[in-house]
């Protein structure tokens, strides 16, 4: 769903947005996509959603990598941060094998 929209996000390196995903599976957890937020909301209502959202901005900040704890000496990314994949970055990024 993202790459659809690549040719008309803002592109600044100086900043990055988080999109809230709403999904709902089915009888055979199937997941199907409902709906994409581009403003999430962050508030929180029970200690599960405390807990999911301060987990959510943990991985936020490993992944936007401010302190660059996964660039090597080259400059060269790595394909996984934090258990996610890197499928964009200056243009799309192809890995043979992410594993």
């Amino acid at each position: 769903s993202l790459l659809s929209v690549v040719p008309i996000m803002i592109h600044d390196k100086h900043r990055f947005e988080m999109y809230g995903y709403d999904v709902m599976l089915d009888e055979g957890l199937r997941p199907w996509l409902i709906e994409v937020n581009a403003s999430p909301s962050m508030s929180v209502d029970s200690k599960t959603d405390y807990e999911l959202k301060s987990a959510l901005f943990h991985d936020v900040l490993n992944v936007i990598d401010m302190e660059k704890q996964f660039v090597d000496g080259t400059e060269t990314r790595r394909a996984r941060v934090g258990g996610f994949d890197l499928i964009h970055h200056d243009g799309v990024v192809i890995e043979q094998n992410l594993s």
